[in-house]
């Protein structure tokens, strides 16, 4: 968990993170990754948890009918698609993903990518982060 939290840390240091509301506009970004320790179901699969939370950091609410969303990356291949409901400004959401694998793979040896869809433009300029990476 140490491992991870010090991954979470090299992406989301202070100089990549955006401050609330200095974004013209809605702007979305990954504020946090949290990975769960595993639980093994019938001792062939280890069961992961991950959240993510994704805060609007610009000045402004999102329309009521924005459509954005997180995706799963493992290998490089869309595995699963949370959506989020429209954020005020500073208002934040937690989706949680979970997947299965091998109890007998080795430890973070599966790399997980989350991306905001769609990265809007304005989140980027503003140096909001929009991918975030995790290994379990």
């Amino acid at each position: 968990m140490t491992e991870l939290l010090l991954a979470f840390t090299f992406f989301f240091g202070p100089s990549q993170v955006a401050a609330i509301g200095s974004c013209p506009g809605a702007a979305l970004a990954i504020a946090s990754v949290i990975p769960f320790p595993p639980t093994t179901a019938g001792g062939d699969l280890n069961h992961y948890r991950i959240d993510v939370t994704v805060q609007n950091r610009g000045s402004a609410k999102q329309p009521g009918n924005a459509l954005d969303s997180v995706a799963m990356y493992q290998n490089g291949v869309r595995s699963n698609v949370k959506g989020l409901k429209p954020l005020a400004a500073g208002g934040s959401q937690t989706v949680s993903f979970t997947f299965a694998r091998s109890a007998v793979a080795g430890r973070r040896t599966s790399r997980l990518r989350f991306q905001l869809l769609p990265a809007r433009a304005n989140a980027a300029a503003c140096g909001a982060n929009t991918t975030a990476f995790v290994r379990v």
